[in-house]
């Protein structure tokens, strides 16, 4: 698979990260970062998509590294599990949401009634995303139900 969507300084980009995550115990090694880079290549395939801006890893791992859900040992599965779903995510709500909106409803939903489960998050429909970027808290609640 070539690498010509992300080159290398993706790379690097993801592990200057580290300086930010390892506050919360969480780190990638540069074959993780390596790994993540290509199943989010993989992911924008599967999905359809293209991202010119370098991607969602960045952010996801930004807005993700707080949550007390978040073991260290699974960071970097976390990481690309949660990849894989933004970009299903922003095909299911044919991209009514910007990246941040996104986020932001997907860290929501998973710190609050999803419990930190990505099972749950990954039931999730436009629908309950839609609310939670909207901040709805209401619909919020019953959004996330642990199969």
């Amino acid at each position: 698979m070539s690498n010509s969507l992300f080159p290398a300084p993706r790379k690097e980009h993801l592990l200057l990260l580290n300086a930010y995550t390892q506050s919360y115990g969480l780190s990638l090694t540069p074959e993780q970062a390596s790994m993540l880079i290509r199943e989010q290549e993989e992911s924008l395939m599967r999905c359809g998509r293209v991202d010119f801006d370098g991607g969602a890893l960045p952010r996801l791992a930004r807005a993700f590294a707080s949550s007390s859900y978040i073991e260290p040992r699974e960071w970097p599965q976390t990481l690309g599990r949660l990849c894989d779903l933004f970009y299903a995510f922003k095909n299911e709500t044919r991209d009514a949401l910007s990246d941040e909106e996104l986020i932001y409803a997907m860290t929501t939903l998973f710190d609050g009634p999803c419990g930190g489960s990505l099972h749950a998050l990954a039931a999730l429909d436009s629908h309950a995303l839609m609310h939670a970027a909207l901040g709805t808290p209401d619909e919020q609640e019953d959004a996330c139900e642990n199969p």
